[in-house]
C-alpha cells in the first residue's frame, strides 16, 4: 500500500512541476500569473513534506506539512480572487492580513505545544494537538472554502470560455480541498487517519482539470498542442491515478471496493476514446491566434440570441461572441437606449473589458450627420474610410486608425454601434474579416428586428406599402413621357425639315421696308419654333448621363444665380449635405426649372426659400433640397398633371416641359421629386436625390 502511496504522490509532484513550469514559460506575465506560480510552488513544497513524512515519519515533516497548508491556500484564497481580473492587483487591505495570518499559522506550527505538541515517542497515529489547533482548523478549513467560493462566484460572473475556465478550475480545486478537510483535518479529530494520505494524491485531479482548461480553453492565454500519442498517454494516466485512488479509498471496506471498481472499469472502457479524442488539439486553433471559422462563430452567435429580448444584453453578447472568437485589443459598444414611449432617448457608450467586464462611460451626444450616416450603412465601415469631422466624432467612442465600426439597425433606426479596436494578434482586417462582420450584422439585425413592436411592423409596412405605390405611379408616368417622347422626336424632326427651308428661303428674299419687317417677323416665329423643337428633343433624346462627384449647394447657387431678385424675396437654408454622385449639368437644370417654375407663379412678388439636408428614408442617405414658393399655387386636380409634357398652369408662359424634364432627371438619380400644393397659397417642390454610398 505504501508503494502506491508514493507512486500517486510523485504522479501529483510530477504533475505540480510540470504545470509549473508550462505556466512560468508560456504563461504571459501579469499578476494572476504570478499568484498561481507562488500556489502551485508552495504546493510542491507541501507535496514533498507529505512525501517526507510517509518515507521517513517524524513530527518535523509533519509540522513542515501542517505550516505549509495555510500558507499554499492563502495563495490560492488570491489567485481565485484574481481569475476574473488578472490584470488588476489585489486590495491591500485583503492581501496583507490575508498573509499575516498565514505566516503567523505557518510561524505557530513549529511551536513545541501551540499547534502539535512535541512528544518523546512520534506516532501519527496518536497525536497531541495543542491549544490553537481548532484555531487552526477552523482558519484553514475558511481558507480552504473561500477558494471554492470565489471560483464558484466566477462562474456564474463569467461568460463564455472564461466561464468554462473557471468551472474547470472550480470543479477541480474543489475535489481537492473537500479530500483535504475530510480526510486530513476532520477525521483526525476523531482518530481516524487512515486516509490522511489522500491529500497530496487528490492534488493531481486539480492539475489534470487545469491542464485540460490550458489546453482546450487557452488558460492563461497559454496555447498548447496535444497530438494523439500524447492524448493516449494523458488519458491513461488519468484513468491509471483514478483508479488508484478508488482502490485505496475503499480498500476498508471489500465490498465497496469491488463495486466501485468494477464500475470504474465500465466506465472507462466507454469513455476513454471519447476523451482521447477530445484532448487532441487542432494545430491551427492552438497556435494562430484569433483564428476563427466564420460559420461556427455565426451559428454560435445565432444560438445565443434565440431567445434573448433585451436589446442591450444582446450587444454586450455580441461583444463577448467577437471577442471570444477573434481577441481585440478592445471594445467600444455605443447602445440606444429607449424612454417609455419606446422612442429613442440617448445613447450609452461602453467599455466592454475583457473576461467580458464593462465599464459604462455614461451617455453621449451623436450628430444628426453621424445618425443619419451611420444609420444607412448595412455593412461595416473602417475608420479611414470616413471623412476628417466623421473620424473625429468616432474617435469619441473609442476608434483609432486600426478600428472597424458596425453599425446595427432595426426598422426603427440605428439601435447602436460596435466599435472593434485592433485585433489581439496585431494582424490588419482582411476582406474575409469584412465579409465576416457584414454577416454578423445581417444576423444581428435579423434579432432586432424581432424586438420591434407589431404596431410599428404594421406601421412601417403600410409605409413601405405606400411607397411602392408612389414608386409605380412614377414609373408609370416616366414610361407615359418616354412613349410621348417618342412621338415628339417623329414629329420633331418633320417640323425641323421644312423650318430650315422656311429660313432658307426668308434670308434669300430681297430688301425693302416691309420685307425687312417681315423677314424680321419670319426670323422671330422660326427661331421660336426651333427652340420649341430643341426642347423636346431635350426631352425625347437625352445626352449621355455622367456620374461625377457632385457639390450639390454650388449647383443650387448656380442656378438662383440666374434669377434677379424681382420683388421676390429669397432665403437660403443650406444645412450639411451628403456627397454625391451626378451630373451637375442635368442637375442644374433640374433645379433652374424648378426656380423658374416659382419665379412664373409669384408674378407680384413673394418668398422663395430652398432648403437643402440630408435626410434617411428606409436605411438609405438622400440630399433632399425643398424648393418652397409663396406664389398662385396648384389646383387639386391638376396636381398628378404637372407632370405630363406640354402641360402648364402659366397661359402666356413656358411650354409645359420644365417639370417633366425635371422629373426625369430626378429618375436619373436615383431619386423623386414630390409637391405639396395650396390653391392661392404656394407650393412646395421636394427633391430627394441619393447620396454616394460607402
Amino acid at each position: 500500500m505504501t508503494f502506491s502511496i508514493v507512486t500517486l504522490i510523485l504522479f501529483s509532484l510530477l504533475g505540480n512541476t510540470v504545470l509549473f513550469l508550462l505556466i512560468l514559460t508560456k504563461a504571459p506575465q501579469n499578476y494572476f500569473k504570478g499568484l498561481f506560480l507562488a500556489y502551485i510552488l508552495f504546493a510542491i513544497f507541501w507535496i514533498l513534506s507529505n512525501l517526507w513524512l510517509l518515507l521517513s515519519p517524524n513530527i518535523f515533516s509533519l509540522k513542515l506539512s501542517y505550516a505549509l497548508a495555510p500558507v499554499t491556500s492563502a495563495f490560492a484564497i488570491l489567485w481565485a480572487l484574481a481569475f476574473s481580473s488578472p490584470l488588476k492587483p489585489i486590495p491591500k487591505l485583503a492581501l496583507w492580513p490575508l498573509l499575516l495570518l498565514s505566516i503567523s499559522f505557518f510561524l505557530f506550527c513549529f511551536h513545541p505545544t501551540l499547534i502539535l505538541k512535541n512528544s518523546a515517542v512520534f506516532d501519527v497515529n496518536n497525536l497531541a494537538y495543542g491549544p490553537l489547533f481548532d484555531f487552526y482548523g477552523i482558519f484553514l478549513i475558511g481558507l480552504l472554502l473561500s477558494v471554492i467560493y470565489c471560483l464558484g462566484k466566477n462562474v456564474f460572473k463569467l461568460l463564455g470560455r472564461e466561464k468554462k475556465q473557471a468551472l474547470y478550475m472550480l470543479t477541480g480545486a474543489s475535489i481537492h480541498i473537500l479530500v483535504i478537510i475530510i480526510f486530513s483535518l476532520v477525521l483526525p479529530i476523531f482518530g481516524n487517519t487512515h486516509f490522511a494520505f489522500l491529500d497530496s494524491p487528490s492534488s493531481f485531479i486539480f492539475i489534470l482539470l487545469t491542464a485540460y482548461a490550458i489546453t482546450k480553453h487557452n488558460l492563461m492565454d497559454i496555447s498548447v498542442i496535444l497530438k494523439k500519442s500524447a492524448s493516449i498517454v494523458i488519458t491513461g494516466s488519468i484513468i491509471v491515478t483514478t483508479f488508484i485512488l478508488i482502490y485505496l479509498g475503499t480498500q476498508p471496506i471489500p465490498i465497496l471496493q469491488l463495486v466501485a471498481t468494477t464500475l470504474f472499469v465500465l466506465a472507462a472502457s466507454f469513455f476513454a476514446i471519447p476523451l482521447q479524442t477530445k484532448l487532441i488539439t487542432s494545430a491551427k486553433k492552438a497556435f494562430v491566434k484569433g483564428y476563427y471559422e466564420s460559420d461556427k462563430v455565426l451559428n454560435h452567435i445565432s444560438s445565443l440570441f434565440k431567445a434573448e429580448t433585451d436589446q442591450r444584453t444582446m450587444f454586450l453578447t455580441l461583444a463577448y461572441a467577437l471577442d471570444e472568437a477573434i481577441n481585440f485589443d478592445k471594445i467600444h459598444l455605443v447602445i440606444g437606449r429607449r424612454v417609455e414611449d419606446e422612442q429613442l432617448g440617448h445613447f450609452e457608450l461602453i467599455n466592454y473589458m475583457s473576461n467580458s467586464k464593462t465599464r459604462e462611460l455614461g451617455p453621449i451626444k451623436i450628430s444628426d450627420t453621424a445618425l443619419t450616416l451611420f444609420g444607412s450603412y448595412s455593412d461595416s465601415v473602417m475608420y479611414k474610410e470616413l471623412d476628417a469631422d466623421q473620424q473625429k466624432e468616432v474617435a469619441q467612442w473609442g476608434a483609432d486608425a486600426k478600428s472597424i465600426v458596425l453599425p446595427l439597425s432595426s426598422p426603427e433606426g440605428l439601435e447602436g454601434l460596435i466599435v472593434l479596436g485592433e485585433r489581439s494578434n496585431g494582424k490588419v482586417y482582411t476582406e474575409k474579416d469584412i465579409k465576416f462582420f457584414n454577416s454578423v450584422i445581417a444576423v444581428m439585425s435579423a434579432f432586432l428586428y424581432k424586438l420591434t413592436p407589431y404596431e410599428k411592423l404594421q406601421t412601417e409596412f403600410m409605409r413601405t406599402k405606400q411607397q411602392l405605390i408612389e414608386q409605380d405611379k412614377a414609373l408609370a408616368r416616366t414610361e407615359k413621357i418616354a412613349s410621348l417622347a417618342r412621338v415628339i422626336q417623329e414629329y420633331n424632326h418633320e417640323i425641323k425639315t421644312p423650318l430650315s427651308i422656311l429660313g432658307l428661303t426668308v434670308r434669300r428674299l430681297k430688301s425693302g421696308d416691309d420685307l425687312e419687317a417681315f423677314k424680321a417677323d419670319m426670323n422671330q416665329l422660326i427661331a421660336r419654333a426651333n427652340d420649341i423643337v430643341e426642347t423636346t428633343l431635350r426631352i425625347s433624346k437625352p445626352r449621355e448621363h455622367r456620374d461625377v462627384p457632385v457639390n450639390l449647394v454650388e449647383v443650387l447657387e448656380t442656378a438662383l444665380h440666374q434669377f434677379p431678385p424681382d420683388g421676390v424675396q429669397l432665403i437660403k437654408q443650406f444645412e450639411t449635405v451628403p456627397n454625391m454622385m451626378g451630373d451637375p449639368d442635368d442637375l442644374h437644370i433640374l433645379f433652374t426649372n424648378l426656380f423658374k417654375n416659382a419665379y412664373e407663379a409669384m408674378e407680384n412678388g413673394g418668398t422663395l426659400t430652398v432648403h437643402a439636408f440630408a435626410e434617411t428614408d428606409n436605411y438609405a442617405t438622400y440630399a433632399r433640397v425643398d424648393v418652397s414658393d409663396t406664389g398662385t399655387g396648384i389646383a387639386p386636380e391638376n396636381i398628378e398633371r404637372i407632370w405630363d409634357p406640354f402641360f402648364s398652369t402659366h397661359v402666356t408662359k413656358g411650354r409645359g416641359l420644365g417639370l417633366s424634364l425635371a422629373f426625369r432627371i430626378a429618375r436619373e438619380h436615383l431619386g423623386s421629386i414630390q409637391i405639396e400644393s395650396a390653391l392661392g397659397q404656394g407650393s412646395t417642390f421636394k427633391v430627394q436625390l441619393k447620396a454616394k454610398s460607402g
